[in-house]
């Protein structure tokens, strides 16, 4: 986002220039980060920086302008948020000349000491440090250079060579197209939308609609069926005005009118001159919504991947299919916003490859241009469209990654700070949801090796013909340096996933966690060398010698973090690099020795093998981390050179450094981890990474404020809504923010809800799917989906019954079943079309939504789901995260087509899901920001130090919860089934839009064991999802006292008609 490249040259230039000798990036980097603290702090030690460019802040700094300082320095000194770096950096600074240095620092852990006094060279320092710090970085910009008349050569990503001539009439009469002024910083006072203004807007676009759109209630009608209430922080009163000021949270029961509100505030918007951005679930949606503005005559944009065009166009094609049109008569307006034809090529161009920048080359291959048309080429239509646009549409992902073409804004900034200095509004509709694509998004995680798609033999597999075809490319010395590191990583990551495979004991020191690091390994080594146990408090510990031989390793250790390939001489750095690549039995030899040596007397022999060969694992893993550092760093320069930038990993794809001097860490600090794991039946298991960048909700809950320390400019006000982002247990969908406000719907008759637990039997053994792996689990859903669809004594199926239920009150409705994944929708699917055909005539699978391509047979991609009460078909199956949200499912009335959900499947959380992982940590590092800030009882440093540990211990408790459910502890458990009460009421939310009825049949023997089994145990809410679900929804409304009464409110609100039906449930022992 900002241009921070250059400073430390003209610093150095500068230095050398007033004849300082020592001058490199050692004393720059030193003597600014020594200022910053002199300056931010000046009572914290000098080996404390690293805690002040984290983005937590928890003790108040020594100057007003202290958090300006520290938010200018994350951008220019940001590598050293990792502690090891910084203190590495202070002792190589302490080797330079006393004469030339402005510093004094002999004690690492007191202030450093200005010899300013003493100086005799470049006194200038000081200023121009002050300079650099208390200035915000502009910009970066990119200067278009547009191709005149001639001749040119294209090159496309296969190597193959294009002539494209431009003419001289090709240009006459083209329109410049201006460059966007970036718009200048504005505070935003805060605001109040009265419901007049907001009855206003509705009136203007209700007379603006196009008649073939007035079917149903018109917008003002569905606002007087909705009421606001707001909090005063006690309680909540009816209010004629919505306060709009910072960040503020906003729920409403599923069908309450969210959707609604958010439609007349792009109204609102239009008519009163302001501009809205509106954050929605998916492209589709984003599309969609942006047609009916503009149907009403709102200028709205919506903002799509650049990247994944080709994509969109698919799905617009399918929305044609769906409406019976042939692609040939496609004329969705969608269109518009998602074409990829190039008027500079002639053959066809695949998305994303278009030569917009730097790609016409004249013959002799001297000098590059751009494209000449952007002001007529249909890729930049939408950007060239922004600026004037009242309504902005967009998505999580576009809104963390895309950047406006810099053709018309020549600024190089993500969206999100283009919304954060153009909108007056932000309105995040699902906002729970955006929540955990965020926290994703900032903690990606991806199988390395082990499996047919896996990220490094992806890579290898498309690099060859790029560098066969351009053997230049080996010249570049960043690209080869890159290369290299792809093939230590790649090295590396196989022997790994050998050793671990063969190991004799992996659960001894690895499996138990099923996360690792080098680091926690190294330390595992450490402790045991010490004689110590694994995981065992140092507090505990009586043995001062021990301890004390352990801290000497983890300096040793240390030592070896900062040469982990030996360049600078350290022996086990030289062995892991053999290790990783040849993985040779003198190695683990040598490895050995060095252990035998580092043990306390007395060891064991067999104790000895057993840390060697943990200590080889951990010096393997150093060698892949280090390797994947170097991937990342320099991702973006290489994927240019060799046409990646379609590369979907998001492990690899920086993005998050433009993020990084605004977003908090994670509270872990910036890690790789990785987590092996393998099937009972396999040989080789596969090896998972998780990067963990930034802590992603914090973009979300902090949007106004993200700039606010930097620019001194406070962003646009933010509105979040959803029906269930108050679930106070849950990781991944709790908002840390207090309710404001609440919608409520006014004279609608509450939906009936009937739930049963209806368990399906082979013989008299009830039919459970959780709990069960592999094929074992696909034959269990096979079983049950028999029994579901086999005709009874009447010649009708358990499914056809329900059918027929809807069809007895004069109802078409539909029936869906929820499973687990794609994968398991398609062995239902299947066993419905080979047992009995007739009924898949009337069924279809969900689907992802593909890259290209249209639906086959029985299958529904699921940006068109909305669509499947147009089909004919009436049974739906579909996984619960695909279902759960999105487009309602409803009829030209608009009342639900499903009536009935039949969950197949019992949620639980896969071990192998790191996602959770990254929500759990960010959880909880918000929670400990609000407990500690401003207590004052410790330093900056000493704060996130202790944070850093507690959070590394939360790290493996959230490792270790994944667990089956009668085994989870009371916290685990209320964090579990928050979550899926949360996933599972949004699915039923697609049940009762328009006020409709609904049934809801739990049909998997996992979800109570005891009551589908007489023969067990009765249930508990400790063995039974359905009973601890039943009990801790009962508690958040029956909880006494006073102070419990804005909690108890809030929950009534949004979850009380599934507590009621769970309060009936039937079937339950």
């Amino acid at each position: 986002m900002r241009n921070t490249s250059g400073w430390r040259g003209r610093l150095l230039a500068a230095a050398r220039k007033a004849g300082v000798r020592a001058a490199d990036h050692v004393l720059i980097d030193a003597e600014l980060g020594l200022y910053l603290l002199s300056k931010a702090d000046p009572n914290a030690p000098c080996s404390s920086l690293w805690a002040h460019l984290s983005g937590y802040r928890f003790v108040p700094g020594g100057a007003p302008e202290s958090d300006h300082l520290c938010a200018v320095a994350r951008h220019y000194l940001g590598s050293y948020r990792a502690k090891r770096r910084w203190e590495q950096l202070l002792s190589e600074y302490a080797k330079l000349p006393e004469v030339e240095r402005l510093y004094t620092v002999t004690d690492r852990e007191a202030p450093a000491t200005s010899r300013l006094a003493q100086l005799s060279v470049w006194r200038e320092r000081v200023e121009a440090y002050d300079r650099l710090l208390t200035t915000a970085p502009g910009y970066k910009r990119y200067q278009w250079k547009a191709a005149p008349a001639g001749d040119y050569v294209v090159e496309d990503r296969t190597g193959t060579l294009h002539d494209v001539k431009i003419t001289a009439e090709d240009l006459a009469h083209l329109a410049e197209l201006a460059p966007v002024p970036f718009p200048p910083p504005e505070r935003r006072p805060p605001k109040q939308i009265s419901w007049v203004e907001l009855l206003a807007a509705a009136q203007h676009l209700d007379e603006a609609c196009p008649p073939a759109e007035r079917q149903g209630p018109n917008l003002c009608t569905l606002l007087g069926r909705m009421r606001y209430v707001e909090s005063d922080g006690l309680t909540f009163h009816p209010t004629e005005a919505i306060t709009v000021e910072g960040t503020r949270h906003i729920v409403g029961r599923v069908g309450a009118g969210k959707t609604t509100l958010m439609r007349v505030l792009g109204g609102w918007a239009h008519v009163t001159g302001h501009r809205v951005a509106l954050v929605v679930g998916d492209v589709a949606t984003a599309v969609e919504m942006a047609t009916w503005f503009r149907r009403r005559g709102v200028r709205a944009v919506p903002i799509l991947g650049y990247y994944r065009r080709g994509r969109h166009v698919a799905q617009l094609h399918r929305v044609e299919q769906v409406n019976g049109l042939k692609p040939i008569e496609a004329r969705h307006d969608g269109y518009a916003w998602a074409a990829s034809v190039c008027p500079l090529m002639a053959d066809p161009v695949p998305p994303g490859d278009e030569p917009c920048r730097q790609a016409l080359q004249t013959p002799d291959r001297k000098e590059r241009f751009d494209c000449p048309f952007p002001a007529v080429c249909p890729v930049y239509a939408g950007a060239r469209e922004l600026m004037e646009a009242s309504v902005w549409i967009t998505t999580p992902q576009a809104l963390v990654y895309h950047q406006v073409l810099p053709a018309v804004l020549p600024e190089r900034v993500r969206l999100a700070e283009l919304v954060y200095r153009c909108c007056d509004q932000v309105v995040v509709d699902e906002c729970d949801r955006v929540q955990a694509q965020l926290d994703t998004l900032f903690g990606p995680d991806e199988v390395l090796v082990g499996s047919p798609d896996s990220l490094l033999d992806r890579l290898s597999l498309q690099l060859p013909p790029q560098v066969v075809s351009r053997p230049y490319l080996m010249a570049i010395s960043v690209v080869k340096d890159w290369l290299n590191a792809l093939d230590v990583a790649r090295n590396a990551a196989r022997t790994l996933i050998h050793r671990l495979s063969r190991l004799k004991r992996p659960s001894h020191w690895l499996r138990e966690e099923e996360f690792f690091t080098a680091w926690t390994l190294l330390r595992r080594v450490a402790r045991r060398c010490a004689g110590l146990s694994e995981r065992a408090d140092d507090a505990a510990v009586d043995d001062a010698a021990a301890i004390q031989h352990e801290e000497r390793l983890i300096e040793e250790f240390t030592r070896l973090l900062q040469d982990p390939l030996g360049r600078a001489g350290h022996e086990l750095g030289r062995l892991a690099l053999r290790l990783a690549d040849l993985d040779d039995e003198a190695d683990h030899r040598r490895v050995e020795e060095w252990v035998r040596n580092a043990c306390r007397p007395g060891m064991q022999p067999e104790e000895v093998a057993d840390i060697a060969q943990l200590l080889c694992t951990a010096l393997v893993m150093l060698v892949l981390e280090n390797a994947l550092q170097e991937l990342v760093s320099n991702w973006d320069t290489v994927a240019a050179e060799l046409d990646l930038e379609g590369e979907k990993s998001a492990v690899f794809r920086d993005f998050a450094a433009d993020y990084r001097p605004v977003l908090m860490e994670p509270p872990t600090g910036a890690l790789f981890g990785f987590q092996y794991s393998r099937d009972a039946d396999e040989e080789t298991g596969v090896l998972k990474v998780l990067r963990l960048t930034e802590s992603g909700r914090d973009l979300l809950l902090r949007f106004p404020y993200l700039f606010e320390a930097l620019d001194g400019v406070r962003g646009p006000n933010v509105l979040l809504t959803s029906g269930t982002s108050w679930a106070p247990a849950s990781n991944r969908f709790h908002l840390q923010l207090p309710v404001h406000g609440i919608l409520q719907p006014v004279n609608v008759n509450e939906p009936t809800i009937e739930c049963a637990f209806t368990p399906q039997y082979d013989g008299d053994r009830p039919i459970a799917v959780s709990g069960k792996w592999g094929d074992e689990r696909h034959e269990a859903l096979r079983q049950m989906t028999r029994r579901l669809i086999e005709r009874g004594s009447q010649g009708q199926s358990r499914l056809e019954r329900e059918r027929a239920i809807w069809q007895e009150k004069q109802q078409n409705r539909g029936v869906l079943l929820v499973v687990g994944s794609y994968a398991e929708a398609d062995t239902v699917y299947e066993t419905i079309r080979l047992c009995r055909p007739d009924l898949a005539d009337k069924a279809e699978k969900l689907v992802r939504d593909a890259d290209s391509g249209f639906a086959g047979e029985g299958e529904r991609p699921r940006g068109m789901v909305a669509a499947f009460a147009r089909s004919g078909k009436w049974l739906l199956i579909a996984p619960l995260q695909a279902i759960e949200r999105g487009h309602n499912i409803v009829d030209e009335d608009g009342a639900a087509y499903i009536g009935t959900a039949c969950f197949l499947v019992r949620p639980m959380p896969r071990v192998d899901d790191l996602s959770r992982v990254a929500a759990g940590l960010n959880r909880w590092g918000v929670e400990q920001m609000a407990r500690r800030r401003g207590s004052g009882a410790i330093s900056q440093a000493e704060a996130l130090g202790q944070l850093r540990r507690n959070a590394i211990a939360e790290l493996f408790r959230l490792l270790r919860s994944v667990r089956p459910y009668a085994q989870l502890d009371e916290r685990d458990r209320e964090e579990l089934l928050w979550t899926q009460a949360v996933m599972i009421w949004q699915t039923i939310g697609r049940l009762v839009r328009g006020g409709s009825d609904a049934r809801v049949l739990f049909v998997d023997a996992a979800f109570a064991p005891g009551s589908a089994d007489s023969r067990r145990r009765a249930d508990t809410p400790a063995t039974s999802f359905l009973h601890g679900l039943r009990a801790v929804l009962t508690a958040a409304v029956s909880g006494e006292g006073e102070e419990r009464r804005w909690d108890r409110y809030v929950t009534e609100a949004l979850y009380m008609p599934l507590i009621r039906a769970l309060t009936r449930i039937g079937g339950l022992a």
